[in-house]
């Protein structure tokens, strides 16, 4: 098994082309420096010196990919990993002197191979190479510390994504059954001969329904134009005025023109739809108020309406905190919502800032 995994590792692309990185920059350090030392030694021989290369390789990646992966941030590992590095760099010392002696031919004792001049540069080339793996460990970890950056945050993109999708889901799934069945019933109620009022409550009933329940839902969208939402504002009151007769509901919209602002879907009808729920609206003496308004820089919307003391469905307050949330993840730091709750009056203020 472990076989196998190491082979399709061995045989993958990235790992192909990373290897490949490695041996073309090997080659042309390899290659600068010996343009280097021949220029400022022109009869220096080549092909001994390269020997010198392999105890540098070693060092350079067994620090890369050993010593510096026991590092875990804690004294422990500091301390291991501090031998180690004066291991290598005496491993590289030594097999420098041991290469020197080959090329040589004389005796690793002999002054003219173990001397202050051979000792001091291998010592010194073995950090150098030990700076250079140290630096492109800091490198990887850079890189692994940007992707995991990358991958939190687009886990959170994508949980906010989804968190905003249910939030929708929730709050069209709020908007009162109750209401609904109440209206179906009164339209089989007109079944008097009226065919013109009850197909138009019929179809106010239907667009009202398709709107909140069926449109966004299944198409996952999640702001509409402003135009959208007030039209289906406006069904919405159609329906109430089928359902109780005429009611005494100032509705005020004011856009200018060319404005393409747009909302998260049923936002305002939840508000409305709370009045009917929660609120006293067929008192000629306190008229429901509704108000919308549109500038190039602000939207504002407002409700105000008498409360009932008498309800069939007690507020919870779950689709007003719902609505805040979807703004917050809409419109962060550009709205205001306040809502303001007398012994007789709710009225609701949205501002938000274009």
């Amino acid at each position: 098994m472990q076989t196998g995994t190491f082979t399709k590792q061995l045989n993958s692309k990235p790992l192909i082309s990373k290897i490949g990185l490695h041996i073309l920059f090997i080659f042309s350090f390899i290659f600068f420096e010996k343009v280097v030392s021949l220029i400022m030694r022109p009869t220096a021989p080549i092909a001994p010196s390269l020997l010198y290369y392999i105890p540098a390789i070693g060092v350079f990646y067994f620090n890369t990919y050993f010593v510096m992966k026991l590092w875990n941030k804690t004294i422990s590992s500091f301390i291991k990993i501090m031998f180690l590095i004066l291991v290598e760099i005496n491993v590289y010392w030594i097999s420098s002197l041991f290469i020197t002696s080959v090329i040589t031919k004389h005796s690793i004792s002999d002054t003219k191979v173990f001397n202050t001049e051979n000792n001091v540069g291998n010592i010194w080339r073995g950090s150098y190479f030990f700076l250079f793996s140290l630096l492109y460990w800091l490198h990887l970890q850079s890189i692994k510390s940007n992707r995991r950056a990358d991958a939190l945050a687009l886990a959170n993109a994508e949980a906010e994504l989804e968190k905003v999708k249910l939030e929708n889901k929730l709050l069209r799934s709020q908007i009162n059954s109750h209401f609904l069945c109440n209206t179906l019933n009164s339209i089989y109620a007109m079944a008097d001969g009226r065919e013109e009022r009850i197909a138009r409550a019929i179809k106010l009933t239907s667009d009202f329904v398709r709107y909140t329940y069926t449109d966004f839902a299944q198409d996952n969208v999640q702001l509409v134009p402003l135009t959208e939402e007030i039209e289906q504002l406006n069904g919405l009151l159609e329906i109430c005025s089928i359902r109780f007769g005429e009611l005494p509901i100032q509705f005020d919209i004011n856009i200018e023109k060319d404005s393409d602002f747009k909302i998260p879907p049923v936002l305002l009808l939840t508000f409305v739809e709370n009045i009917f729920a929660h609120g006293l609206f067929n008192d000629p003496g306190h008229p429901v108020t509704i108000s919308v308004n549109l500038t190039q820089t602000e939207f504002r919307f407002r409700t105000r309406n008498m409360k009932n003391d008498v309800t069939t469905h007690p507020s919870t307050g779950i689709g007003v905190e719902n609505a805040k949330a979807r703004l917050a993840t809409y419109y962060p730091d550009r709205f205001q919502f306040n809502t303001y709750n007398t012994d007789n009056y709710y009225s609701l203020d949205l501002k938000i800032t274009l």
